[in-house]
């Protein structure tokens, strides 16, 4: 399937959740904002949800990171968008319903009070049980 290169409004953008605690927090509608944070200068990774098989993401993302994804803390592209920080579809080889949401301020401070921003609108999305076999499929 061939994936759109433009982001609709209402399409879903999950940041990756790793840490059993930060999922833990989440679920109960608790989001830790470094969980939101990009590394300086970098704009913030996040899968496209509404273009994937979730066990399948899930599946990758493990495979790729070696650790058990948790889920996603979720927020549409038009709230990314309200809140400064626009949605652009970032495919690469391994992921390629990889996208960004695009960051410009740069000092801690910032970086913090954006992060608890885009907060205000997210929701938990759990990770489905991965399939058996191939990690990659």
């Amino acid at each position: 399937m061939s994936l759109p290169n433009s982001i609709d409004s209402s399409e879903r953008l999950g940041r990756r959740v790793f840490q059993a605690r930060d999922a833990r927090r989440a679920a109960k509608g608790n989001y830790p904002p470094r969980t939101l944070q990009p590394k300086l200068h970098e704009n913030l990774s996040v899968d496209r949800l509404d273009e994937a098989d979730l066990a399948n993401l899930a599946a990758m993302a493990q495979a790729q990171d070696g650790r058990t994804l948790q889920g996603w803390i979720t927020i549409t592209a038009q709230d990314a968008a309200n809140s400064g920080h626009p949605a652009i579809a970032a495919p690469t080889a391994e992921n390629p319903r990889h996208a960004e949401l695009q960051f410009t301020r740069w000092e801690p401070d910032h970086i913090t009070e954006d992060a608890v921003r885009l907060l205000l609108n997210a929701v938990w999305t759990p990770a489905p049980p991965t399939p058996a076999g191939d990690p990659s499929a």
